[in-house]
């Protein structure tokens, strides 16, 4: 989106158009958005609303502004004359529409284009970088009256995720966000400036009801002239302006999430310090650790042209256009000692050397300077021959030599022991940008750009020629290059908005461009297990990519200006990002994201995942007949795989002790056990009719129940292999789902459309079946303690229900677009966790049954099973694309302290008394 900039007093009469009647016209279809349409008018009307006011901003939306007259396009027209905006909610049902078209079509003749603000409520919106232009067959929610039209790609806000919700107001942090993020540009007003706004007129309105809540407290006094009561009165105004607080600092860290991610997190701790009660803060430092912002580097008074962590990961150097250097501690983000500074010069680059006793620094002046780090000094003379700025300074991995790359269309050799250069220049024509040795140091890459050669070189660093002809980047501008950990491939981008992959090997491009920014790409960064690459734009955005599949997997925003290069920390965990707005920012990359490469092997879906007791193994079970067992701290993945069944394996799963592992034979109708130390198989469980879908083991481990195509629940003594007599017999379709009660007293089990509980001494049903044909339970799961079940319907919905009372608690919990698989409770019993048609994986609060970060995707296919482990850290996920993923969620384990520790600091009392105003100081984070 575009935001205009207006002065604060423009603003408050309705920004640069005050002469508007209307801030937006929103235009939509009513068979699509019909429910959503309204719920933004509402939220755009009262965000930031001053007490005195009726609403924040006038928006007009036909099915509310218009009264009935002969001629309705007459008074559509009116209203888009006299509206600032033009606010489209895009959809496939709006692209179809005819009166939305004709509302754009009038507003392109009369208007300009940025002043169109796109809301993606359904379908895709996908801009062709290359054509200038939105992809006509993959944008399903652009209207073709957009076509051609815009002269940049359209920043958007994405609101697919709210069409079936039923929190949209402005008390869901989510919804605010995105309603903020569209107020802004209208009131004028970055979204940062619009905050503070908000918080100034809810302050007012805070203070007009402590001051109401006073005076009730005094005529209550006056009137029952009892002290006791006064005293009680004045608790109660208490405990309501602590609740009243709480709410505004968790709505406020919901905010700012992205914009001050630090801020953020101390707030929701702070919510939760004013008000212990208060759901909402545990919920929001969820949310803040789900998010990737860890907090600025801030120090620098110009641009940041380069941030890079020390070899050990403690520190961190950034080099900046204010002529300095300087050095931080990743861990309190505070600056150590004096900046090396020379105000004479335009540091571009700073790097560390292999051991991290030395500093290369480079500028544009065309000084290259190495320092010794213990001594903060420079070591000896610049390195001189460069006669042009340089922008590239890179040590090679055993630390003995050095590259610089420069604009005068060389790349030079320097022995870093002898301080002077090796030989004669690398001499290309054009410009040198990027250099980067391969981790043998054997080869050397230069990228750069030239108009009649390519642009991509690799060189041998022994004869110091070059390796074959050289690679052409796509438009003849390539600013950064980068070797992959095990040297195989290349990473290029540059003024095309793209990144490429190359093999090394065969010269040629790997796969497709990874296209999603919408300016020049300024570096790409592998991760240290190359599972992973990073991008920096002038579009101000980092991205993250799967390295082997090419897909985006995540969006770092927070910049406010163009991103200049980043960098991973040696464990792959932390990325640090320059901009030139001044700041370094640090970024945790594995929360709320996949760990490691996906666990593939066989053919065919996976159907269930199970962790062992320990959480050191994983087991799979796989539609081609085997089973396989992954260590999970293994990088890369390793298994090694059970066969027996004689057809596709439906589950495995471990018994308590995790001493056995059982599996059901899809085809062959048997559970064979296994001893999980040897992978040796023990024994076979024959008796079901048809296939065995389904079992789980008995609390001590000692009997096991299994059911599949017979309908039938059997019990099974693990040490005999022999049936113990209990079987549980009443459903009229095959059982899918089972689930024992942590005491192991009780047995659920789901199938056509009923579940049912039963005891699991005696094989007797528990009272009704839960459900009916007309409310299919797909999922179910107990809760630790055993008192609630989690359990999915034929909605899409997750619900949650009182065991003893059989009744639902709390409202249901809406997001998925498909059926929902797999649900299951997390070791505390916190968090519920849901995937399955929508290829999604989602986490839920189940104090406030609200979603916990974004939707975790990269399946490609359905995810039909899903696990924790043990410790709560981790959730595996099956998936019917023939894979097994593990996922870092640990925003949910031990949430107060790992909050503290992401912000790194305490609130200060300035903060505080922004947020808090009155109440007492509290520091909230040690």
């Amino acid at each position: 989106m575009t935001e205009p900039s207006s002065s604060l007093e423009d603003a408050k009469a309705g920004g640069r158009d005050a002469a508007k009647r209307y801030a937006a016209f929103i235009s939509y279809s009513h068979a699509a958005d019909g429910k959503l349409a309204p719920a933004v008018q509402e939220g755009l009307g009262r965000l930031a609303k001053p007490w005195n006011r009726r609403r924040a901003l006038n928006v007009f939306r036909d099915a509310s502004g218009l009264a009935v007259t002969p001629d309705l396009w007459n008074d559509i027209r009116t209203a888009l004359d006299s509206s600032a905006w033009l606010v489209i909610m895009a959809s496939p049902e709006a692209a179809a529409s005819e009166g939305v078209g004709k509302e754009i079509l009038h507003w392109l003749a009369t208007r300009t284009p940025d002043r169109i603000l796109l809301v993606v409520t359904g379908g895709t919106l996908k801009w062709d970088s290359r054509a200038g232009d939105f992809d006509r067959e993959a944008s399903t929610a652009v209207h073709p009256a957009l076509y051609g039209r815009l002269r940049a790609e359209p920043r958007h806000v994405d609101m697919s995720w709210a069409r079936g919700s039923d929190r949209l107001t402005l008390r869901d942090s989510a919804f605010r966000d995105q309603v903020a993020e569209i107020a802004a540009p209208l009131h004028g007003l970055t979204k940062d400036e619009l905050d503070s706004a908000d918080i100034r007129e809810e302050r007012r309105v805070r203070r007009l009801v402590r001051l109401t809540i006073v005076s009730l407290s005094i005529l209550l006094v006056a009137a029952l002239v009892a002290a006791a009561l006064a005293v009680n009165a004045l608790g109660i105004a208490n405990r309501q302006r602590k609740i009243a607080t709480a709410r505004f600092m968790a709505d406020r860290s919901a905010l700012i999430g992205d914009s001050d991610p630090v801020l953020s997190q101390l707030l929701a701790v702070a919510a939760t310090r004013v008000d212990p009660l208060n759901a909402d803060g545990r919920h929001g430092m969820m949310a803040a650790l789900s998010r990737p912002g860890r907090g600025e580097l801030r120090g620098h008074t110009g641009g940041v042209m380069s941030a890079q962590f020390s070899p050990d990961g403690r520190s961190l150097v950034t080099a900046g256009l204010d002529g300095t250097v300087r050095l931080w501690d990743r861990s309190s983000r505070k600056q150590v000692g004096s900046p090396l500074a020379d105000p004479a010069e335009k540091y571009t680059s700073a790097a560390f050397s292999p051991d991290g006793g030395l500093l290369v620094t480079t500028s544009l002046s065309g000084s290259v300077r190495l320092w010794d780090l213990a001594r903060r000094r420079p070591l000896g003379s610049p390195l001189t021959g460069h006669t042009g700025p340089v922008y590239t300074a890179v040590f090679s991995h055993d630390g003995r030599r050095l590259v610089t790359a420069g604009e005068d269309g060389t790349a030079r050799l320097w022995d870093v022991a002898a301080h002077r250069q090796e030989g004669v220049p690398l001499v290309r024509r054009g410009q040198v940008i990027s250099a980067a040795f391969s981790p043998d140091d054997r080869l050397l890459v230069t990228a750069g750009a030239s108009e009649d050669e390519g642009v991509i070189q690799l060189w041998d660093t022994r004869t110091r020629r070059r390796v074959g002809g050289a690679l052409k980047g796509r438009n003849g501008f390539v600013d950064t290059v980068a070797f992959s950990p095990d040297g195989r491939r290349l990473a290029t981008a540059g003024n095309d908005y793209t990144a490429q992959l190359w093999d090394v090997a065969t010269r040629r491009e790997a796969g497709a461009g990874l296209a999603g920014h919408s300016g020049p790409v300024t570096a790409v960064r592998f991760s240290p297990d190359g599972s992973v690459l990073a991008t920096s734009s002038a579009d101000g955005l980092a991205r993250l990519w799967d390295a082997a599949s090419g897909k985006q997997i995540a969006t770092l925003a927070g910049h406010t200006d163009r991103v200049t290069s980043l960098a991973f920390g040696p464990d792959g965990r932390e990325l640090v990002t320059a901009s030139l707005d001044g700041t370094a920012r640090l970024w945790d990359v594995s929360v709320h994201r996949q760990l490691g490469a996906a666990l593939t092997g066989g053919s065919g879906a996976v159907g269930s995942v199970s962790f062992s007791p320990d959480g050191r193994r994983l087991a799979t079970a796989h539609a081609d007949g085997a089973v396989r067992v992954w260590e999970v701290a293994a990088a890369p993945p390793k298994s090694l795989a059970l066969t027996g069944h004689t057809g596709g394996v439906t589950v495995a799963r471990f018994s308590p002790d995790g001493r056995t592992l059982a599996t059901a034979g899809e085809d062959d109708g048997t559970v064979r056990l296994w001893d999980a130390a040897s992978r040796e198989q023990i024994g076979t469980l024959s008796g079901h009719e048809g296939r065995t879908f389904v079992l789980a083991f008995g609390a001590d481990g000692k009997t096991l129940f299994a059911s599949g195509g017979d309908n039938v629940v059997r019990q099974w003594d693990v040490r005999t292999g022999r049936r113990t007599g209990i079987s549980m017999a009443g459903h009229a379709g095959e059982v899918i789902h089972m689930a024992l009660s942590p005491d192991g007293r009780t047995l659920l089990t789901s199938a056509a459309g009923t579940t049912r509980l039963w005891d699991t001494g005696t094989g007797r049903q528990l009272g009704a079946p839960l459900g009916g044909a007309g409310d299919l339970f797909v999922a179910v799961a107990f809760s630790p303690d055993g008192r609630t079940l989690a359990a999915t319907d034929g909605h899409n919905r997750l619900v949650l229900l009182d065991v003893a009372t059989r009744a639902q608690v709390g409202a249901s919990m809406l997001g998925h677009t498909g059926t929902v698989y797999a649900v299951a409770f997390s070791p505390d019993g916190k968090t519920v966790a849901t995937a399955g048609e929508d290829r999604s994986l989602r986490l839920w609060d189940v104090e406030t049954h609200r979603l916990i970060g974004r939707p975790i995707s990269g399946h490609d296919g359905a995810v039909q099973a899903i696990a924790f482990a043990p410790a709560g850290r981790l959730v595996a996920t099956a998936g019917a694309d023939g894979t097994a993923r593990v996922w870092n969620v640990s925003e949910v384990v031990d949430v107060l302290s790992q909050t503290c520790a992401a912000a790194g600091r305490p609130i200060s009392p300035e903060e505080w008394r922004l947020y808090a105003q009155d109440l007492p100081y509290q520091r909230v984070c040690p």
